[in-house]
């Protein structure tokens, strides 16, 4: 069986009801003839990066969730410690308005996270910080962190950039 790095749809055979996850097992991608034909019934996601299973998910802040009561960074459409998003901080504000920002983008996430077939994908990479790097998926397919760049609550970010939210 070859092994691919894209994500496919694979059906699940004799499941009944939904919310089949795995917490932090990385299962590897079935060959394309396995993907999604219409009318083939219950299908499951198997992806190369760990789906999580949380008993709790919540927004930190813009760009930080809680899974269950693991910190966990979303690193929206980018790559581990190359790219991904920046929202403004909260906790260590440098000023009202990053502040206030923050806060807003903190509730937009939660939104996000509170739709129907949102999940969690772990790349296996940790941040400076030593937290989880993520990609929260939500039910069609984007990222979290692609509604936040393209509603504002967030920028890229690539190493080296410095935020600026006070100005």
């Amino acid at each position: 069986m070859r092994v691919s790095s894209r994500a496919v749809e694979a059906p699940l055979p004799s499941a009944k009801g939904a919310g089949f996850f795995c917490r932090r097992l990385a299962l590897p991608l079935l060959p394309s003839h396995y993907r999604r034909r219409e009318g083939s019934g219950m299908l499951v996601t198997l992806l190369a990066a760990a789906v999580l299973s949380c008993s709790s998910l919540v927004a930190v802040d813009g760009d930080t969730i809680r899974c269950g009561t693991e910190r966990m960074r979303d690193m929206g459409p980018g790559s581990p410690n190359k790219s991904g998003y920046d929202a403004p901080e909260i906790s260590r504000a440098k000023c009202a308005k990053e502040r206030l920002l923050g806060e807003q983008a903190k509730i937009r996430l939660q939104e996000l996270l509170d739709q129907r077939g949102t999940r969690v994908e772990d790349s296996g990479k940790r941040d400076r910080y030593g937290r989880p790097l993520v990609v929260v998926k939500l039910g069609d397919g984007t990222t979290a962190g692609e509604v936040l760049l393209r509603e504002g609550y967030a920028v890229r970010w690539k190493p080296g950039y410095k935020a600026s939210w006070c100005e």
